[in-house]
Order: C-alpha cells, then structure tokens, then sequence
C-alpha cells in the first residue's frame, strides 16, 4: 500500500499548487480591499450560521449516502462507518489539488474492509461521473446565461468533449489498456476487478445509481442552498437559481487539479459570475471567504478527531486505523 501512498504524498508537496491558490485568493484581496472584505464578513448576522453548519453537514451526509448506496452491492458497510471513512476523505480532500482527496476513501475501504483497489476504485469513479454529469447540466445553462452566445458554445463543448474522452478512457477496453501500460503499469495488478465491479453497476445495478443520482442532486442543491443562506447572512437577497447554477459551475471548477481544492479558482469564478447578476466582487468574494472558514474550520474539527482517536488506540501508523469499528 506503500507504493500507492507514496505519489500522492508526493503531489501534496508540491509548493507550486499551494502558491497558486494563494496567489490568486492574495491579488483578489488586493484588487478589492483587504478592509473592505474584512468589514463585510464582520456583518455577518450569526442567526444563520447554525443553518449554514446543518447545510454543510447536510451536504456531506449525502455524500456519504452516494458512497454507501455504490459500494453495497461490494459489500454490505454501515452506513455509520461510510460516513466516518468519508468525512475523513473530504478534509483530506481540502488540501489536496482538486478532487484528488476524496481518492483517499480507497485506503479505508482496503485498510478497514478489505475492498481491493479495483472495486473501490469503481465506487468513486462512478460518483465522480455522476457528480460531474449533474453539476455539467446545471453548469451548461450558467455557460449560456452569463457568457456570449460563441464564447459559451466553445466551452460547452470544450468540456462536453473532455468528459467524454474520459468516459471513453475510463469505460473501454483500450482506453483502460492505454492507461494500465502508461499510468499504472507495475501498480495495475492493485487495481483488478475495476471494470467486472463497474458492468455489474450498469448491467443489473440501475435502481442503484438512481438513488446515487437523486443523493447527488440534493448535495448539490444543498450547496446552492449553503451560498444563498450566506447572502442572506450579510444582508443580501438575490435570485436563488442564480445561485443554484453558479454553485454548480464553481462546484465542477474545483475538479481541476490546479491549485490545492480549487483554492483560488473557485474565488476567482464567484467574483465574475456574480458580477454578471449584479453582486459587487465585494459581497462575492466575502461570501466565499465565509465558506471557505466554516470548511476548513470543520475539516480541522475533523482532523482533529481522528487524531484524538489515533492517540486512544495508540495506532500512529495511519490515519485510517483511527477508526474506531
């Protein structure tokens, strides 16, 4: 398992994806105001961070439900410990670069449920698909509603294309031959019985990934619900499918493993989109800053945890074995 760790570890220590993010989120404070920014998340009204909190933890329990409901027909997990395997992948997820974090929930379901890397692969795989399907066709008519008409056709079928060059990569036999030979290559016998766990999803599995869907299309709605309860929080009421559909596009901008989780990015995104429905870069950006606190401040909640865990069991091996069964 070593082997696996290690060029994930090594991507983590790359100083260039952390300076990116910084960089970005530093020349947007630079561009607004440091004081300016500062004074508007001091409005915040706290009558609504208690409904912010419940959003996010909302959010997260569907994700975990997404992962449960996949990884089932594998092998039967509480749903207690999914969410405990998956809430540790997703603050792990907070400083890795883009989504490559939530990869990590494949440690825990080997470590902890012996599920081999092929089959657990398979699981996060098939959310990712589903997840970036979703937030595509909510991210689609964002394109098309704040961007000229070419300049949004371009996009869409720019993205429309890469997506399908990684289905093709992902769900065909060369394509999977492609990336055993030049990704994988000694590493690929880890990762046996990827394809024979992912057929079975689409050939008898059907009801299965509709659950995973409609689990998939409340976390995202719950995150558009998060930003707008944060509008909300320092004094401004805006159209709420307009949030809906830039959520979405921010959501499927973090998936690019620029910067660590979309740093920077995703800020840089919030400011011009909802420039273009009339929210000053200011309100924007201080509401993704707010965000972005009450994340990182649960991910060190949860952090935390598992170190707490790991000192009760005497276990300093890996973060995994901080779970309790």
């Amino acid at each position: 398992m070593s082997k696996i760790k290690k060029p994930l570890l090594k991507i983590l220590k790359t100083p260039a994806l952390y300076i990116i993010g910084i960089a970005i989120i530093g020349f947007i404070l630079y561009k607004i105001g440091i004081k300016e920014i500062t004074v508007t998340i001091s409005s915040m009204n706290l009558f609504y961070l208690p409904l912010i909190i419940i959003l996010t933890l909302g959010a997260l329990f569907l994700g975990s439900l997404s992962i449960w409901i996949l990884v089932r027909p594998i092998k039967e997990i509480s749903l207690r410990k999914i969410i405990r395997y998956y809430c540790i992948s997703w603050a792990f997820g907070l400083i890795a670069p883009g989504k490559i974090g939530d990869f990590s929930i494949l440690l825990w379901f080997k470590k902890k449920e012996n599920i081999n890397f092929g089959q657990g692969l398979a699981v996060v795989i098939l959310d990712k698909v589903i997840t970036f399907a979703i937030l595509f066709i909510f991210a689609s008519a964002s394109l098309f509603l704040f961007f000229p008409f070419v300049m949004a056709l371009k996009l869409f079928f720019l993205v429309l294309g890469i997506g399908a060059v990684g289905l093709i990569i992902i769900y065909t036999p060369w394509g999977r031959r492609i990336v055993r030979k030049t990704i994988l290559r000694k590493h690929a016998i880890y990762f046996n019985g990827f394809w024979t766990a992912s057929k079975n999803y689409f050939s008898s599995l059907q009801k299965t990934l509709l659950i995973n869907i409609a689990a998939t299309l409340g976390r995202v709605i719950l995150t558009g619900l998060i930003y707008y309860s944060i509008f909300l929080s320092i004094g401004l009421k805006t159209n709420i499918i307009y949030v809906f559909l830039i959520s979405a596009t921010v959501l499927i901008i973090s998936f690019i493993p620029i910067s660590i989780n979309g740093l920077g990015i995703r800020e840089l995104t919030n400011v011009y989109l909802y420039s273009q429905v009339g929210i000053t870069p200011q309100i924007a950006f201080s509401s993704s800053i707010i965000n972005l606190i009450i994340l990182y401040v649960l991910g060190a909640i949860i952090f935390s945890y598992t170190y707490k865990m790991r000192n009760s069991e005497n276990d300093p091996q890996s973060a995994p074995d901080t779970f309790p069964n």
